[in-house]
């Protein structure tokens, strides 16, 4: 699953909200665990491949991209996770949400020090990888306020985003596309079976890959687990 495909979801989370913070529905913990184990591997591999003395490539280029677009749908998801708590009362889902933006702070941090600090890097990467996080940041904004204040103007707004495209500067491929869509799979499986079934949504290619990936993403916690108990 490419960083890209991760705007797209952040835009599909926020239109799907309301029937996963409005609805009866009790977000399975199966999904908000697999959300948050495969965030955190992804955070230890971004933190390893921008670690020490670095060579700016397609890698670390591809890291950065991921960094910044991933950071939308955690915040985004970190809004509808809040608002769902919130609804009922409970502090369940939205601290672990909150965990992950935490880690993509710094995440962040690291990757923009870089940019700064190596004069090796390019000038014209730095423009692009720049503008990548302007846009990345706007469309964050214009997300949780879909999620938060639904009849905005803002959001009528973000929500046309997804038709009209979301043009954004991604030049490498991603170096974690089975994170990316592990990570995907723990935020659909956290809504409603129906919303997907009966949506007049025009869904993504990339959708019944992360459908298929949820099944594959369990087994690989059991495994984490049981090495947890040697």
């Amino acid at each position: 699953m490419h960083a890209r495909e991760l705007l797209e979801l952040a835009l599909l989370a926020a239109t799907h909200a309301p029937a996963l913070i409005e609805g009866n529905r009790r977000i399975p913990e199966r999904c908000v665990e697999r959300y948050w184990i495969f965030s955190k591997v992804r955070l230890d591999r971004w933190a390893w491949t921008l670690k020490g003395d670095i060579k700016f490539g397609r890698l670390v280029r591809g890291t950065i991209e991921e960094i910044f677009a991933g950071e939308v749908l955690a915040r985004v998801w970190m809004a509808v996770l809040a608002a769902y708590d919130r609804r009922r009362c409970t502090d369940e889902a939205e601290p672990v949400a909150r965990s992950v933006v935490g880690g993509h702070v710094e995440a962040r941090h690291r990757a923009l020090q870089i940019l700064v600090d190596d004069s090796r890097i390019d000038a014209r990467a730095i423009v692009e990888l720049n503008r990548l996080l302007r846009h990345a940041d706007r469309l964050t904004e214009l997300l949780v306020e879909q999620v938060e204040f639904p009849d905005s103007l803002s959001a009528q707004h973000a929500a046309g985003l997804f038709q009209s495209g979301f043009r954004t500067p991604l030049a490498a491929g991603s170096p974690n596309p089975d994170l990316n869509a592990r990570i995907a799979a723990g935020v659909v499986g956290c809504f409603p079976d129906e919303v997907f079934q009966r949506s007049d949504w025009p869904f993504p290619l990339w959708f019944a890959h992360v459908m298929s990936t949820a099944e594959e993403a369990q087994s690989m916690i059991d495994e984490l687990a049981v090495g947890e108990c040697w």
